[in-house]
């Protein structure tokens, strides 16, 4: 499998280094904004934890006084060449699922969708916001970034033609980056990981996080304690890059997970999906379905349902969140 996969990503590695070398030459324009730009991305093809870490961020800056603008492409919506402001209860597919979970985890804060992130920073522009979050922007070279917060995780092989997963970019690219953020550390062993960080960028700041279950929501918005899973048989689903993770999560959590359902990442759950999900779960003697934040986005909340239907929310847990957060801080205040 990996030698059959081994021509798309040289492919797809051609192709971003002809963009970057492009833009670092100055034969494609680079749009300028007046006030900071921070963007949020990664080196492999999703699952490293941006949407998280954007929404977490986001808030961070929100609390510090910051008025925060985020900016993302709004992938797999239903009408990608358009430019709009994210409405937080309106239909998922108009704006794409992570948006609208970073919209509802920061009411505070503005979220515009575009493929031209220069385009949707143009709609934001009334808003006047202070900064601006680049969600999934490491490679998106059109708009210029006071910072590049690139993220890695350190439970996925490491960046290279001959990985499992499917890399954007080499480590060289690290190089652009102002800070890296390993993710899913859970205090594991990240010498070597920083040690090829370093080599490709001595300067960059290394922040380590790992993601932590926050609370459990009916949909209607009921909070549950975590408590609440211990014991409890669940069904589950997800549509994310590595569900299995999520099913380890709730086991950890103490729940007898009965059933489950793996769907691509971003792919929503079909009605008939969700009956057979249901009725399995119901035999099984399960007493709820639980899935992520972001499939909770994609349901109709207004249906009835035959069980209780939750979600899992998570946390980023940074091992040294003053210091990112202050990194942070002072980029938006154009500071140092």
């Amino acid at each position: 499998m990996r030698l059959l996969l081994l021509p798309l990503k040289l492919l797809h590695r051609l192709l971003t280094w002809l963009n970057n070398l492009l833009y670092d030459r100055n034969l494609r324009k680079i749009h300028h904004l007046d006030k900071p730009v921070i963007s949020i991305g990664n080196l492999a093809m999703g699952g490293t934890g941006k949407t998280p870490i954007c929404a977490d961020l986001a808030d961070v800056l929100s609390q510090r006084g910051f008025r925060v603008a985020v900016l993302s492409r709004g992938y797999k919506r239903r009408n990608p060449h358009t430019v709009q402001k994210v409405d937080p209860h309106g239909d998922w597919r108009d704006y794409g699922d992570e948006p609208v979970m970073i919209a509802m985890r920061n009411p505070q804060a503005l979220v515009c969708v575009g493929a031209d992130r220069a385009a949707a920073a143009e709609l934001a522009r009334d808003w006047n916001p202070d900064v601006y979050l680049l969600d999934d922007g490491f490679q998106h070279r059109k708009l210029h970034r006071d910072c590049d917060l690139a993220l890695l995780d350190v439970t996925r092989d490491m960046p290279g033609l001959w990985t499992r997963d499917l890399f954007r970019e080499p480590w060289s690219a690290l190089k652009r980056a102002r800070a890296v953020a390993l993710t899913r550390w859970d205090g594991r062993d990240t010498k070597a990981w920083e040690a090829n960080i370093r080599r490709a960028n001595p300067n960059a700041a290394i922040f380590r996080a790992s993601f932590a279950p926050r609370r459990l929501t009916t949909l209607d918005g009921r909070h549950m304690d975590l408590s609440d899973l211990r014991g409890a048989a669940v069904a589950a689903y997800s549509g994310i890059a590595r569900p299995a993770q999520f099913f380890d999560i709730l086991g950890g959590l103490g729940a007898r997970v009965t059933t489950t359902l793996a769907l691509r990442d971003h792919q929503p759950i079909t009605p008939k999906q969700l009956r057979q999900l249901t009725r399995q779960a119901r035999a099984d003697g399960a007493e709820m379905v639980v899935t992520t934040e972001k499939d909770a986005v994609k349901l109709d909340k207004t249906a009835p349902s035959a069980i209780l239907v939750c979600f899992l929310a998570m946390d980023v847990k940074w091992e040294d969140p003053e210091g990112i957060y202050q990194l942070l801080h002072n980029i938006a205040r154009r500071v140092g």
